[in-house]
């Protein structure tokens, strides 16, 4: 496994610059629904696609989770709705779903990948019913843009999460002390 180095993120660009990434990533995967023949020119680019996006998103996400501060969490909060919105429209989208579904391979592990990607789309309720759907991946982006990350407070850590269980409610009768030994 190859690593990619590490470059210095500004902070102050990079939601423009990683939106601008997503909107030619839009383009360059309706070129590949469009042309997509096979495996090699369907789904590897594809691939290839993600992993681009996935190095770009980890290595702010990385940065957020390890500094912390209101310039990290600014840049995260701004492009967490941009990746989270295209992710569903990518899961939603039926043009890709169906090219995808008519790709066979004679190659084990290209129609492996085939099969996998059929499933993940389908599990994301890709092929629901127009009736049942009623705008899935609408609803899915307003909960995920609506989700803010929790940042600890100072002087809190770890107990905090403890007092998320109510003293004395059902989980307390569940498990006690002496069923983790002495």
């Amino acid at each position: 496994m190859v690593l990619d180095e590490f470059k210095s993120i500004d902070l102050e660009k990079f939601p423009e610059e990683f939106g601008k990434l997503l909107e030619n990533q839009e383009k360059e995967i309706e070129k590949i629904i469009q042309d997509g023949r096979d495996y090699s020119s369907t789904l590897k680019p594809l691939q290839d696609l993600e992993s681009i996006r996935d190095s770009l998103f980890t290595a702010l996400d990385h940065i957020h989770n390890v500094n912390n501060s209101k310039e990290t969490t600014k840049a995260y909060l701004e492009v967490l709705p941009k990746i989270s919105k295209f992710e569903t429209k990518l899961l939603q989208n039926v043009k890709l779903f169906k090219k995808i579904e008519g790709l066979k391979s004679d190659d084990r592990e290209e129609q492996r990948v085939v099969d996998n990607s059929i499933k993940t789309l389908k599990l994301n309720g890709i092929d629901l019913s127009k009736r049942a759907e009623g705008g899935v991946g609408e609803d899915r982006f307003r909960v995920r843009g609506a989700i803010k990350p929790v940042l600890p407070k100072p002087n809190r850590g770890p107990k905090r999460a403890m007092s998320l269980l109510p003293r004395g409610g059902p989980m307390s009768q569940v498990l006690t002390k002496s069923d983790f030994g002495k």
